[in-house]
């Protein structure tokens, strides 16, 4: 068995763990305020406010940002449902925009046509470890007033034209779930931003308002990370640039050996891909899965439907057709890719993808 994601639990991860549980602190101590200020330095910005989760961040920085009942929100038509719910939950529309083939992120040139009055912000998701193209969409969000928000919950590392994403738009988001480039080994979060007053208010929100035990700003909600599962995302994020490496040596073996075979992930000249999912797009998925799973290698599908079909949506919004996202639900299938697994296992992946290609 091949597994999709291959995990390894080396000592210094459960040294880390160790150390907290030592130290008596569980909840809002030292690990969580290094963590912050490591990972803000790594990507390059002022301020990190640990969270439960990706999707905790998003809604902490929607509530924090005051977008609303009566307020749009611009989001990919291709991409994951934390990536828009926390839109619904504030009350907010969101509004799909279809993505660029070859990148499979947001199509800068659909962007304008979707803005109206209501328009408040754009949620950019850089996508299974790609950039999105965000220097046209910074200019049409300055020229409309807009907040970019990057979704980095699968580029951990990526970066655009040498900059690292979570850097460029006015706030951005990280997941660290266990099939992340950077993990916690559970589920985590961080929102970074260069606003001090943005970063006080998300860091507020995150927990109950509170400023001391009997004082309280706000309505905030409980949304905190632990001390351990910081602890271990500190000692997971030194080693990510290594791990990121690692993922592109193995994808150039998966290109070399598809090439022929496939359509191959595409990497534009402005990116740094960090790969959290090596997907390919193939005619006739179903023969290339059940081959796949004959010969036990697990695989992922990324996503089998466009976001806006999702019956959470009101119908008018299910009804629209997005074209790419429409072609990308068929074709594309995610392959196993992670540090820990070997090139002899990436090969072997792709030997079996090219029989299943032959026979189908």
């Amino acid at each position: 068995m091949i597994p999709y994601v291959k995990f390894h639990v080396d000592d210094d991860v459960r040294e880390a763990v160790n150390r907290v549980l030592d130290s008596g602190r569980y909840v809002l101590g030292k690990e969580t305020e290094m963590f912050e200020h490591e990972l803000a330095s790594y990507i390059g910005v002022k301020y990190g406010i640990a969270t439960s989760s990706g999707t905790a961040s998003l809604f902490l920085i929607l509530k924090a940002l005051n977008i609303g009942s009566g307020n749009e929100v611009i989001v990919p038509a291709y991409t994951f449902i934390a990536a828009f719910s926390p839109v619904l939950m504030v009350g907010a529309k969101p509004v799909f925009v279809d993505v660029n083939y070859d990148t499979m992120t947001i199509e800068p040139e659909l962007i304008e046509k979707a803005i109206t009055p209501k328009t408040r912000a754009i949620i950019i998701v850089h996508q299974f470890g790609h950039p999105a193209d965000m220097d046209p969409i910074k200019e049409i969000a300055e020229k409309h007033g807009l907040i970019i928000i990057e979704d980095c919950a699968e580029a951990h590392g990526a970066m655009y034209k040498g900059k690292k994403v979570g850097s460029i738009g006015d706030v951005s988001f990280f997941s660290f779930y266990p099939t992340k480039n950077l993990t916690v080994y559970g589920d985590g979060g961080m929102v970074l931003t260069n606003d001090y007053e943005l970063a006080e208010k998300i860091r507020l929100l995150r927990h109950h308002g509170q400023v001391d035990m009997e004082k309280y700003m706000m309505l905030g909600y409980n949304f905190r990370l632990s001390e351990i599962h910081a602890a271990i995302g500190r000692v997971e994020l030194k080693k990510l640039d290594g791990r990121n490496k690692i993922r592109r040596e193995l994808a150039k073996v998966y290109n070399e050996e598809l090439i022929d075979y496939v359509e191959i992930p595409k990497e534009k000249d402005w990116a740094y891909h960090v790969y959290n999912v090596y997907t390919i797009k193939v005619e006739k998925r179903k023969r290339v899965m059940q081959y796949l799973e004959k010969n036990g290698i697990e695989f992922g599908v990324y996503y089998k439907k466009p976001a806006n079909k999702y019956g959470i949506l009101p119908s008018s919004i299910r009804r629209i057709k997005y074209e790419v996202a429409s072609t990308l639900s068929k074709k594309c299938l995610s392959l196993p890719i992670s540090h820990n697994h070997s090139k002899e296992e990436i090969q072997y992946v792709a030997e079996c993808i090219k029989k299943a290609i032959k026979v189908s």
